[in-house]
């Protein structure tokens, strides 16, 4: 079996010592995470982004904000990719399974904003083991091939659901800027598959075990 790509020594250490945050709705740092994917997706696609995940984990570099992601639970609301879908998203995966899929073992991530891909690949690494002790089965989320190159690193097993088109949203695609030129696609990964060949390289391993956890701030 091919082995999880590595990061760098120095990329590893800096995902240990960056500082992480959880920001729920209503947390105080939500206007400064808003504000940073308005800014990075403006300035990548022309975009007006209006829509919002319900939880954000920012991360820091010294007191520096050089990461944002986003994330909600199937359990909770619709998730956005679902527009893009045949099927309810747990219908989706539980074909792919074989077996029947819980809304609430679902996540989507995206709201994905950062100044560069080493740094999104550190929060990559820091939310997978996040959600993975969290007892989440799956991620979801609509990519871009730049972004989804971050995630390939890792040589993490995923599956494609479906292509990302303009005309499956609810509302007006023109906000989006060139966003939908990038060919966006809806892939999901087993977080239990996805964490099991990341540690079967022992370096990656030591580097998910150290990883902080996002702190969790009034």
């Amino acid at each position: 079996m091919q082995q999880p790509d590595t990061l760098p020594a120095p990329e590893a250490t800096t995902a240990i010592d960056n500082r992480y945050i959880h920001v729920g709705p209503g947390h105080r740092s939500r206007a400064v995470a808003e504000s940073f994917i308005r800014q990075r997706f403006d300035q990548e696609y022309g975009a007006n982004i209006r829509y919002f995940m319900e939880n954000f984990v920012l991360c820091y570099e010294r007191d520096t904000l050089i990461s944002v992601l986003g994330y909600q639970s199937a359990q909770s609301r619709p998730l956005f990719l679902e527009q893009y879908l045949d099927a309810p998203i747990e219908q989706v995966l539980a074909r792919i399974q074989g077996a029947p899929c819980s809304r609430n073992g679902i996540i989507e991530v995206g709201n994905l904003a950062s100044t560069t891909q080493g740094a999104l690949r550190r929060l990559i690494l820091v939310l997978g083991r996040y959600f993975s002790e969290r007892k989440y089965q799956w991620l979801t989320l609509t990519v871009i091939p730049e972004l989804l190159n971050s995630f390939r690193r890792f040589d993490l097993p995923m599956i494609e659901l479906a292509k990302a088109k303009p005309e499956a949203l609810s509302q007006d695609a023109a906000g989006w800027g060139s966003y939908y030129d990038k060919s966006p696609t809806v892939m999901a990964i087993s977080i239990p598959h996805g964490i099991h060949h990341l540690i079967s390289n022992p370096v990656m391993a030591k580097v998910l075990e150290r990883c902080p956890q996002p702190e969790h701030e009034d």
